[in-house]
């Protein structure tokens, strides 16, 4: 089994006969392992019926795996030297025929568009078979006979885009559940029984005008199925709107608790639910251009002053300058370095500082300013405007906060205010330590729209400005990060509503 994943995952495309029980269960590669990386191959007659019985005969099905057939093909009266007593030809019926012919389209399909992959193969073939039983799949037959011709054309009709969805969101459906989970080929957890807890991951693909089909590929895709038993397979589900605008992807992550033994196991799998990726191909017209990149702005120039104690920052708009980035940074050990998105030209910063005017803590702030354009490019960094204690004649400086002033006990994200907002929201979170904070906005299909906070923060209660005057009306999640210098690391997020 290791051996054939190895192959699939080196992009080769396997094709293997269903085995034809009489009594022994084969050892073919179709039913061998559940995990589907090759095709399962049948046989039918000239006149379309199944020369066999995909069945266990002889043993219970509650005791042998009994593949699925992927797809058939011709494979009577197949001339063969195969047990015969001399050198004369006889005539077989037989699967290993049927996996021929079935492999001939595959190299078919490969030379056709060799960008193709091995699921890419398969989906293609079962889309375009003819169907032979009842409904869109039958034990017996599975998605039909291959059409060779049909099969081409699909390639013809459609384009194949590859893609990887990472912006994923996790809702937890199932706590303490026994799961068996069998490793089979794919799986790295023990065969066993464990108590899990398991999150559904969905993320969504914007399609093309026109879409023909959408599936996953199990290389590539760190998601499992919610079946129980569970084969550790790469597993997703595809969803296509009725305007056919938009693929929902649904797969399944386990944090698995403890095992059988109730030995504490307290690991994710395949992957942490926030690390998911889904591996796809969308067939149909290719997927739209993205824009030709907008002009870098122009770089502001960035003046300064003090009102009432406060730095006051101006700068001229500048053609592409959608929205503003007017970076703090400080040297000063009671003033964080922050970053402050506006579409305004001015800004005056008010500093978290009383009224008490200080320089006990000697160190500068110094500001500087980008233009950012609709595509989030910033321009570079304007001219930076420097406030210490000599400067603009201000005496003592900038204020400070007051001596003794106790610090937060913990990390901390608060609730943004106001909230409904429009346009603009103030974002609190405390600092128990110095820390590497990011603090990021994000729209409901998983965009970043804004990036409030990057850098080193010192201790303390703070807040920032979330200005949304470029952004539409709608629901809006910030991700907030701190890495403490102990190590310690905090993570929240929060959902903040538009609405103008």
């Amino acid at each position: 089994m290791l051996a054939l994943r190895s192959a699939y995952i080196e992009g080769a495309t396997i094709v293997s006969p269903m085995p034809e029980y009489d009594g022994v269960l084969r050892g073919l590669p179709s039913n061998l392992n559940p995990d589907r990386i090759s095709i399962a191959v049948g046989s039918t007659e000239l006149d379309g019926s199944s020369p066999f019985e995909f069945s266990a005969s002889g043993a219970s099905s509650s005791t042998k795996f009994v593949p699925e057939v992927d797809i058939v093909a011709p494979g009577v009266d197949v001339l063969t030297t195969l047990n015969t007593q001399s050198d004369e030809y006889d005539e077989v019926t037989t699967t290993a025929a049927s996996s021929g012919i079935v492999g001939g389209v595959a190299s078919l399909l490969k030379s056709k568009n060799n960008n193709l992959k091995p699921d890419d193969i398969r989906e293609i073939m079962r889309r375009t078979a003819d169907a032979m039983g009842a409904g869109l799949y039958d034990p017996k037959t599975g998605f039909g006979r291959v059409n060779a011709k049909a099969a081409v054309e699909y390639l013809d009709d459609n384009t194949i885009t590859h893609g990887v969805l990472e912006n994923t969101t996790s809702t937890k459906i199932q706590s303490n559940q026994q799961k068996t989970l069998f490793k089979g080929a794919w799986g790295d957890l023990a065969s066993g029984a464990y108590s899990v807890d398991v999150y559904e991951v969905t993320g969504t693909v914007t399609l093309p005008s026109t879409v023909e089909d959408v599936w996953f590929h199990a290389k590539g895709t760190t998601g499992w199925s919610a079946a129980n038993p569970n084969f550790q397979r790469p597993f997703a589900l595809v969803d296509i709107d009725e305007n056919n605008q938009e693929a929902t992807f649904t797969t399944f992550i386990y944090h698995v608790k403890y095992n059988s033994g109730a030995q504490q196991i307290d690991e994710w799998h395949p992957t942490h639910k926030d690390n998911v990726e889904i591996a796809y191909t969308i067939a149909g017209d290719p997927l739209p251009s993205p824009p030709p990149p907008a002009p870098v702005p122009q770089t502001p120039i960035l003046q300064g002053t003090v009102v009432s104690g406060s730095p006051s920052l101006s700068w001229n708009a500048v053609p592409w300058g959608l929205s503003y980035q007017l970076n703090r940074n400080s040297t000063h050990p009671q003033v964080s370095s922050e970053t402050i998105i506006t579409t305004n030209t001015s800004y005056v910063d008010p500093l978290p500082i009383n009224v008490e005017v200080s320089w006990e803590f000697f160190g500068n702030i110094s500001y500087t300013v980008q233009a950012v354009n609709y595509q989030y490019v910033a321009s570079p960094s304007s001219n930076a405007i420097v406030y210490n204690e000599d400067s603009y004649g201000i005496g003592g400086g900038l204020l400070k906060l007051e001596e003794g002033e106790n610090l937060p006990e913990k990390f901390a994200l608060i609730n943004n205010y106001p909230n409904p907002f429009n346009p603009t929201s103030t974002i609190r979170y405390d600092l128990p330590e110095r820390a590497d904070v990011t603090l990021t906005v994000y729209n409901m299909l998983g965009k970043r729209v804004a990036t409030l906070l990057d850098g080193m923060i010192q201790p303390g209660q703070h807040e920032t400005l979330f200005d949304a005057s470029a952004l539409s009306s709608g629901n809006y999640i910030a991700r907030f990060t701190a890495i403490g210098v102990s190590g310690k690391t905090f993570e929240e997020s929060m959902n903040m509503q538009l609405i103008k």
